[in-house]
């Protein structure tokens, strides 16, 4: 009987995690974008109109040049990448494939076996129901808190069990809408560890002094710890996320002691791992997939994203 093929790993070991090489551009558009979804569309566009109404009333309309250039360039822009006249920046980073992430072995490679170990998955978000929206001084406050907390964790990531994590932001809302984060952690001990550690616990204690008179700030969590080969990720034409843009730590085997950081990410183009029964254990999907298997087989071939 031959041995199942390992996983094609897509990334090698890296000195420190993804998460800590993009911390400062994440940053910036979290940011950005928080700011930008505290307000209406309405609302930017009247301060736009009085802004340039101003600036009209001042220098004359020759004011309006700058905003025609830039509105003539971004226009000219996209169209050429939309023709394929030009290179389409907003593929950067985003990996032309079909793709799952699967935790790699200690040295770093990668065995046969889908979702070998257990993983914890960590939903906590909060919303600000404040006229001032993310403005509002507590919410602010907790959401220091909360970005002192994950630095913390990625500067610890070995200690603490901390994987990698995605922020998303609601669109129930025309406006401040609701902020989550998606955290994924080694084992519930290290989650649970991390949540009695100091840091957390000076924001709880700050969190409780104002709760009472607080009703605009609302926050939560929801946990779930998922058994081995209970869990399952597919990712076409994506950049990494979700779990796809965690970093686990590995000793190669070279003999090397120092830690690395190796990407999840493995080739889900052939092989078992192209169907999802070949990702999680499922009773109700076994010999479900062989009958479709021409599907799957059809999606990708061998060369594709090779390119």
């Amino acid at each position: 009987m031959m041995a199942e093929k390992s996983f094609r790993p897509l990334a090698s070991p890296q000195k420190t995690p993804s998460y800590m090489q993009l911390r400062k551009t994440l940053s910036q558009n979290r940011r950005t974008n928080i700011i930008r979804d505290n307000f209406t569309i309405t609302t930017w566009l009247l301060v736009g109109g009085l802004i340039q109404g101003v600036v009209v009333a001042l220098l004359g309309y020759l004011s309006l040049l700058p905003a025609v250039a830039v509105l003539a360039y971004r226009f000219g822009n996209n169209l050429l990448m939309a023709l394929g006249w030009t290179k389409n920046r907003y593929l950067s980073n985003v990996l032309l494939t079909k793709f799952t992430a699967q935790m790699p072995c200690s040295d770093g490679s990668f065995g046969s076996t889908f979702a070998e170990r257990p993983l914890v998955v960590f939903l906590i978000g909060a919303k600000s129901s404040h006229p001032l929206g993310a403005f509002d001084p507590v919410f602010l406050k907790l959401a220091d808190y909360f970005s002192k907390m994950v630095r913390e964790l990625r500067e610890t990531a070995e200690e603490s069990g901390y994987l990698g994590s995605s922020a998303w932001i609601s669109t129930e809302d025309t406006t401040t809408n609701e902020l989550m984060n998606v955290m994924y952690f080694r084992d519930f001990e290290s989650l649970h560890k991390y949540a009695h550690g100091p840091l957390h616990i000076k924001g709880v204690k700050y969190w409780s002094s104002v709760v009472n008179d607080t009703p605009h700030v609302s926050i939560f969590h929801e946990t779930y710890v998922v058994p081995q080969g209970r869990w399952e990720n597919i990712y076409v034409n994506s950049r990494p996320t979700g779990l796809g843009a965690a970093s686990f730590p590995v000793r190669s085997a070279q003999g090397k002691t120092e830690t690395e950081w190796m990407s999840p990410i493995v080739d889900a183009r052939t092989g078992a791992l192209r169907g999802m029964e070949g990702r999680i254990k499922s009773d109700y999907l076994k010999g479900f997939e062989e009958k479709k298997s021409k599907v799957w087989d059809q999606t990708y071939n061998v060369n594709y994203g090779n390119a």
